[in-house]
């Protein structure tokens, strides 16, 4: 079954869709999924947030189920979805926060430490993913240098790629306390 099938055939894209993140560069640059990725990224802008999502995914509302959940609303929120059948792909939802002059999501390491992606804002326009429409950057390249730099067309192996160095846009953004640790860094 095609993965934009499955998104929208299980249930999720009622809640997740808005933006492709860094999943537009598979998109853009081959018109299709990255053959040997191991997940699929997403971002959707906070003010989207619903609980409702969470309580699906932790009730088996959908055809997936939570399998991580890392910071907090107002925080370096993100989710790792995995299908119910244990297939693949995973899919990390990153929400994405506003600032002045740009948008960022964030990550968040075992030891705590925060990191940030930030991103120029653009207008957002729909995009056919194989055959269901997502919400994308209407200036998809401009996204994609700010997170791969300028030869962002390039393939990177993914097994030397680090989600904590390997793209342009990466900085350290403080780091969660022991204790706040046992809130927002959830694995299940």
């Amino acid at each position: 079954m095609r993965f934009s099938t499955r998104l929208v055939d299980n249930g999720l894209a009622d809640h997740v869709p808005r933006n492709a993140a860094s999943y537009e560069r598979g998109w853009f640059r081959e018109c299709a999924i990255i053959p040997h990725t191991y997940d699929a990224d997403f971002a959707a802008h906070i003010e989207e947030y619903k609980p409702e999502l969470l309580s699906d995914l932790q009730s088996n509302g959908t055809k997936f189920f939570l399998k991580r959940k890392f910071g907090r609303p107002n925080d370096t929120y993100e989710f790792t979805i995995r299908p119910l059948d244990g297939g693949r792909p995973s899919i990390d939802l990153f929400w994405m926060y506003t600032a002045e002059n740009e948008t960022w999501v964030g990550g968040t390491a075992g030891d705590g430490s925060k990191y940030k992606y930030t991103y120029p804002k653009t207008k957002t326009c729909a995009g056919d993913l194989l055959g269901h429409i997502f919400w994308v950057s209407c200036d998809p390249e401009l996204v994609l240098k700010a997170e791969y730099g300028p030869e962002w067309y390039n393939d990177f192996p993914t097994n030397t790629f680090s989600w904590k160095s390997s793209q342009f846009n990466v900085k350290p953004n403080g780091k969660w306390t022991a204790e706040e640790m046992k809130e927002v860094y959830k694995v299940y």
